[in-house]
This record gives C-alpha cells, sequence and structure tokens, in this order.
C-alpha cells in the first residue's frame, strides 16, 4: 500500500473546529476542520499557527493552508494564517 502523501496547492476552507482524537485523560490531542460539504481536515501540528487552533474548538474558522492526504483517505491541512468568528 502506498502512503506517500499528496501536497495540493495553497486553499481556504471554511468550517468549524472540532476534536478529533484525546488522550487517556480527556485531553484532546489533535482537532479537525469539519466544512459544510462534510469534508473533515486534520490541523497538522507541525507548526505553531495549527497548534493554536486548540484554543477554538467549536468556533466557525477560515483556515488557509496546504493540504496533503494520504492513501487511507486522511486529509490534513498545515495552516498559513486562520481568522477566528466569534459567535
Amino acid at each position: 500500500m502506498d502512503i506517500t502523501p499528496r501536497i495540493t496547492n495553497e486553499t481556504e476552507l471554511d468550517g468549524i473546529l472540532t476534536p478529533y482524537s484525546w488522550s487517556k485523560k480527556n485531553v484532546v490531542k489533535k482537532i479537525s476542520l469539519q466544512t459544510p460539504g462534510e469534508s473533515e481536515f486534520i490541523i497538522d501540528f507541525q507548526n505553531s499557527k495549527g497548534k493554536q487552533l486548540v484554543e477554538h474548538v467549536g468556533k466557525r474558522v477560515v483556515i488557509r493552508g496546504t493540504i496533503s492526504s494520504d492513501s487511507i483517505s486522511q486529509q490534513k491541512i498545515l495552516v498559513s494564517s486562520f481568522t477566528i468568528f466569534d459567535w
């Protein structure tokens, strides 16, 4: 099975930040972006921009970044910038 990531150009996504996985102590370890089209993008924590989004789980956000996917159909986004909407 080929698990080589496929990288796309930078894009902009709009959606809601949701928890994706938790530690044994019930601490959020990973988060994802749920888009209106019901797509899910795991937030890549390789940089500080992605890590900052943990504080905003449950909020609407517009993320600009680079999407990568693997043959398991998981899509990740490496965040270059974001805007949080407080509603």
